[in-house]
């Protein structure tokens, strides 16, 4: 039997439940027109041709049952419940229920409850089978290659051949259903860009699989956009959907001056893609080469992955989700979700482990997106786009991202995505060992630059002390003349100024501040953030 019960103490448990399922005592039979049209919105049996409702026992009794086949059995080495739906156990149950107590009320003896499990098992096995779904895909084309394969799932353009195959296996069974069928399919699919989506469960499981799946490869494709065309995310070019979620129709706006009652209309692309995102024989080699298209087939095939792979795919499904969007406020938030499933961890403040991940891993991956003397500045700027997050999310603070914030978090998401898969190479599997280089990288900038900061107030303390040996600064006056002439001294030393504004720009002004010991320091400061915003 390719069913198992996950414990076999849970036979002998049920047999009970279902000896309290068969008691006809446990059930009412519908009598009046209201009996039966409450059966029909309730469960209900049907016993020679009669119509039995369940009363609050045998109801209760019956999802006990079911639950029991449904998150407790094993088929094929796989969760019964993640193969097929609640509906199906319910059907199979309810059928050799109605047999069992029909045959009782025949006077046939009763089965022995292994045989009942034996039967319901192979109605549930009658529904698990492994389908192909084909879906037309809109936004994507290919050229030059007719097919590309990710394991259970393909995209192809499909041919008459993929349509007389169709034919000739419904024209021996259905000769009247194979030429409607193939009529169909020569409308609807022929020359089209498909995508061919395996999936083992009954038909509305393996639909949900298939629909998950078929996303995740569909975000894949729509993260490489990000990788390639961040600067330009906000203007939509690209859109890749399966046809029945895509946006294609045009849009027809009509407007009415109200001073003067003149009208027109306008006609507009709505939101339907610009432009076909173009698969050629180049581009495949680049994405196997360059933007670990392989390592995406790994991962979409194998049940067993990593919990670092898991974030991978987590992080471009959701980056996916993020392109495909028209609004600017929620595509932003969407490329933040794919960052906090990477760096949010309960034992750091989740603004300061976004920035310190997001800024780190940038400059630590061997890709270096950016220098280890940038990551500060970067750490800063990813606070001010994290601020922005929260005030949509917390406050309704609509209308708020401009074009080039939405290119930029695209941009750092996408390839801190690309750092991840570089981090796999190198033989990380979990996020948790990630976190600990991230760590000490951290540290050792944050030491870099606090030796960096000290040095340089020391320098700045100098000049004040200089100046101020040959000023009184008794007044605020003075103690502003002083700062004056202090600042008239640094911006007469150009190297000093550009270490100074670099400090300034990479960490925070108020670091600056409190190493500075002097009655002028505050006034000089104010001076220093009036430069620095010049």
């Amino acid at each position: 039997m390719e069913f198992k019960f996950v414990d076999q103490k849970i036979e002998k448990t049920i047999n009970q439940t279902w000896n309290t399922l068969i008691k006809p005592k446990n059930y009412c039979i519908a009598s009046t027109l209201e009996d039966l049209a409450k059966s029909f919105k309730t469960p209900h049996l049907t016993i020679n041709s009669q119509i039995w409702m369940f009363n609050d026992e045998s109801i209760k009794k019956m999802r006990e049952f079911t639950d029991i086949f449904y998150f407790k059995t094993i088929y094929i080495n796989k969760k019964t419940e993640e193969i097929a739906t609640y509906d199906t156990i319910w059907k199979s149950i309810k059928i050799e229920l109605e047999l069992e107590i029909s045959n009782i009320y025949q006077g046939i003896e009763k089965r022995n409850f292994q045989n009942v499990i034996t039967a319901i098992f192979s109605r549930m096995s009658e529904q698990i089978k492994k389908i192909d779904f084909f879906f037309i895909l809109d936004g994507l084309e290919l050229e030059e290659i007719n097919q590309i394969s990710f394991g259970n799932i393909k995209i192809v353009k499909f041919d008459k051949n993929l349509t007389n195959d169709f034919y000739e296996k419904n024209i021996e069974i259905n000769p009247l259903y194979a030429e409607n069928l193939k009529k169909n399919i020569e409308d609807n699919f022929l020359n089209k860009v498909v995508m061919i989506c395996s999936a083992f469960g009954d038909s509305d499981k393996a639909e949900e699989i298939v629909r998950y799946k078929s996303k995740e490869l569909i975000n894949y494709f729509r993260y490489i956009i990000c990788v390639w065309t961040h600067e330009r995310i906000s203007e939509n070019i690209f859109k890749i959907n399966i046809a029945s979620e895509a946006y294609t129709q045009t849009e027809y706006l009509l407007y009415q001056e109200v001073t003067n009652n003149t009208t027109g209309s306008i006609r507009s692309r709505g939101r339907r893609s610009l432009q076909k995102f173009i698969i050629n024989k180049k581009l495949l080699n680049d994405l196997e080469e360059k933007a670990f298209l392989n390592e995406v087939k790994t991962f979409l095939n194998n049940e067993q992955i990593s919990e670092l792979e898991g974030s991978i795919i987590t992080a471009i499904y959701w980056t996916g989700e993020a392109q495909n969007e028209f609004d600017l406020d929620i595509a932003f938030l969407k490329y933040w979700t794919a960052l906090e499933t990477i760096f949010s961890n309960e034992k750091e403040k989740i603004t300061h482990a976004l920035c310190k991940g997001i800024s780190i891993t940038l400059a630590l991956s061997r890709y270096h997106f950016i220098k280890d003397c940038e990551t500060l500045t970067i750490y800063k700027r990813i606070s001010y786009l994290y601020d922005k997050r929260s005030k949509i999310i917390h406050t309704g603070f609509r209308k708020s991202i401009t074009p080039s914030e939405l290119s930029e978090i695209c941009r750092y998401t996408s390839y801190v995505i690309l750092s991840l898969f570089d981090f796999r190479n190198q033989g990380y599997t979990e996020l948790k060992q990630i976190g600990r280089e991230i760590e000490k990288h951290y540290k050792i900038v944050n030491k870099e630059n606090t030796q960096k900061i000290t040095a340089l107030a020391d320098k700045i303390q100098k000049i004040l002390v200089e100046i101020s040996t040959l000023n009184s600064m008794n007044t605020t006056t003075e103690k502003m003349i002083i700062a004056a002439k202090s600042i008239e001294n640094i911006e007469n030393n150009s190297n000093l100024m550009q270490e100074i504004m670099d400090v300034i720009r990479q960490s925070d002004i108020t670091d600056l501040a409190k190493l500075l010991n002097h009655p002028s320091a505050p006034f000089l400061i104010v001076a220093l953030e009036g430069l620095q915003k010049k």
